[in-house]
């Protein structure tokens, strides 16, 4: 899903999480030492907010209040440094310590906010309103994105086409409602039965896209079997004669990723399912299908 996966500060995406702690941890200690280096009359806590910002994109509430408590100390530490106090009470000090971390603690907050408002931003520019997963400007998105990481480590990527039958024959019989009703389960299909790494969308109307990333040809096979048991169990409460074509193209490690080909080459073999008395799924690999 797109807001699983869209991120700001992207170069931190694919580091694991104690690396990112620990890069976070850093950047305060390297911005407290350039506070005691820096001049008294100089104010430097503005740059403390850095990695409350960055933290926020990257970690759960406890370790966001953990790194606060840090820097508020770091702040507090510097700020006796640079004004070499004579005899300050440890009352003074606690509470000038809490004051420092209801800012920061607040900065944390206003900065959750805008994260939210931002991720909420991405889910109506990206995510399709009926479905809830990735609409055209969502998928393309992700997919130019990842087929880039795939294309530079050499794995193989498998392009799905998937088309309800007869889909147009219960919108008329049954009515928009239970199309509706329909497409939202067929969304939900997927989300549970697809893996985290895949790309999945609605291109329109009854029409469905994936891309099964880092997938060889026999798990590709084995995850569009599933599929298409589970998609067909599914539908039979709606109407015997709806079922779902699918067509898939499989690319090799060593191929160069054009989106838009590959979607065309699935979409073909998509057709040629419908075409061969639909309701089943097909898979090619891209060298079978240039040979053909």
């Amino acid at each position: 899903m797109i807001n699983s996966k869209i991120k700001y500060f992207d170069i931190f995406r694919n580091i694991p999480a104690i690396y990112r702690g620990f890069a976070v941890v850093l950047l305060t200690l390297v911005i407290s030492f350039l506070d005691i280096i820096t001049p008294s009359y100089v104010p430097f806590t503005g740059f403390y907010l850095i990695p409350i910002f960055i933290s926020i994109w990257y970690f759960d509430g406890v370790s966001i209040l953990i790194l606060i408590v840090l820097i508020s100390i770091c702040v507090r530490f510097n700020g006796n440094l640079n004004d070499m106090p004579g005899n300050v009470s440890i009352l003074s000090e606690m509470i000038t310590l809490l004051s420092d971390l209801f800012v920061f603690i607040g900065a944390a907050l206003m900065s959750f906010e805008l994260k939210n408002i931002i991720i909420n931003n991405e889910k109506k520019i990206f995510l399709d309103n009926l479905t809830r997963i990735n609409n055209r400007r969502g998928f393309y998105f992700l997919a130019n994105r990842e087929l880039k990481v795939m294309q530079r480590l050499g794995y193989p990527v498998t392009f799905v086409l998937l088309d309800l039958d007869n889909f147009k024959h219960l919108n008329d019989t049954q009515g928009h409602a239970k199309g509706d009703q329909l497409l939202k389960e067929f969304g939900q299909i997927l989300i549970q039965n697809l893996r985290e790494i895949d790309i999945y969308e609605r291109l329109g109307g009854d029409e469905f896209a994936i891309i099964l990333l880092n997938t060889d040809l026999d798990q590709a096979k084995n995850i569009l079997s599933r599929l298409h048991s589970t998609i067909q169990q599914a539908l039979i409460k709606y109407n015997d004669s709806i079922g779902c074509s699918i067509g898939a193209i499989h690319s090799s490690s060593d191929s160069v990723f054009d989106l838009k080909i590959l979607l065309h080459k699935a979409d073909q073999i998509m057709y040629e399912v419908k075409n061969n008395g639909k309701n089943n799924f097909k898979i090619i690999t891209e060298n079978n299908l240039q040979q053909a």
